[in-house]
């Protein structure tokens, strides 16, 4: 049964499902209304506030996909369709597709991320300095507001180093460089078993039973993998080394880490205790942010990306009447 469910769920997500409801919607909408493709359910919450402003206040209507190649299976059928140009527009994550094959040029009118996924574009300080503000409840002219970037970019940072070594394993798994590929399971490692954010020591750590988590719930094991330390530094040297973190961290690990520090952060600045004793302002957060809400609460506050900006510009010209 549960299979069966998870059948009529993909179906229901898939390329064709969706654009036939986009023909449904646009045989009853107005001549000026918008259509925009999205990998999944969580992309509008990140998309949708970056292009209100670009509107002009026209309706819209947001299709959910399946993934990438669901997006551009839509695409590809909205193009042999001819009607709405000028109108839809599709939006998809670059993933690892630089590091695994010749790299994608999206057309007219697809937005690829420049990073991993757009989740990676949530996790920056200006995000963190918005949450500080409107999160917190707090100045930043607060003396603590410095200190507290400060150690997020170096816990960010040390995140990073960490993730080379997982981010060299995916890529190993995918078969870079002619290797065996296999199927990887990353939606089952839970990040909580193998990283412990240190706010006190300042520092990323593996926790114990980390590196056995992500072998049994990455299918590696399933597949008899068996991936040495010397694998893993080869795939980081030929593919990884010379190339930024956002590029290769896949997004959902990366906003991971930063849900971590900003949950961690809040609760150490809501002290009601340690606040009076330093004679400084208590952070007066509305909740602890989770994981399950930190596309929703995060999104808003990101700064939208350039060439996303750009995109928009060129691509929403102002309708005509």
């Amino acid at each position: 049964m549960r299979d069966q469910v998870e059948y009529l769920r993909q179906e229901s997500r898939s390329s064709h499902a969706q654009f036939h409801q986009y023909l449904l919607a646009m045989s009853s909408s107005g001549l000026d209304d918008l259509f925009f493709f999205f990998e999944g359910q969580d992309d509008p919450a990140f998309y949708i506030p970056h292009l209100m402003p670009n509107t002009a206040g026209r309706s819209y209507f947001e299709f959910g996909c399946d993934g990438r190649e669901s997006v551009l299976d839509a695409h590809r059928l909205w193009n042999g369709d001819g009607r709405a140009k000028g109108r839809t527009l599709f939006f998809i994550d670059k993933d690892l597709t630089d590091l695994l094959e010749k790299k994608f040029d999206a057309p007219s009118p697809i937005f690829q991320t420049e990073v991993y996924s757009f989740e990676n574009y949530i996790v920056d300080v200006n995000t963190f300095r918005r949450f500080w503000v409107e999160r917190l409840r707090l100045d930043v002219l607060d003396p603590r507001f410095l200190a507290c970037k400060e150690q997020f970019c170096i816990l960010h940072k040390s995140f990073n180093r960490k993730m080379r070594l997982i981010s060299s394993a995916i890529l190993y798994g995918m078969g870079v460089a002619g290797r065996r590929s296999f199927k990887l399971n990353l939606n089952n490692v839970n990040l909580d078993k193998v990283f412990e954010v240190d706010l006190l020591k300042n520092v990323v750590r593996w926790k114990k039973g980390a590196i056995d988590h992500l072998y049994s719930n990455s299918s590696m094991k399933e597949y008899g993998v068996v991936l040495s330390i010397g694998d893993v530094r080869l795939v980081y040297r030929d593919h990884l080394r010379s190339a930024a973190p956002k590029s290769y961290v896949r997004g959902k690990y990366e906003l991971w880490f930063f849900t971590q520090f900003l949950a961690k952060l809040t609760r150490l600045l809501s002290d009601r205790a340690e606040a009076k004793k330093r004679g400084l302002r208590r952070a007066m957060p509305g909740e602890i942010i989770s994981h399950a809400s930190a596309i929703d609460s995060l999104s808003p506050l990101s700064v939208c990306p350039p060439s996303l900006q750009l995109f928009l510009k060129s691509s929403l010209a102002a309708p005509k009447h």
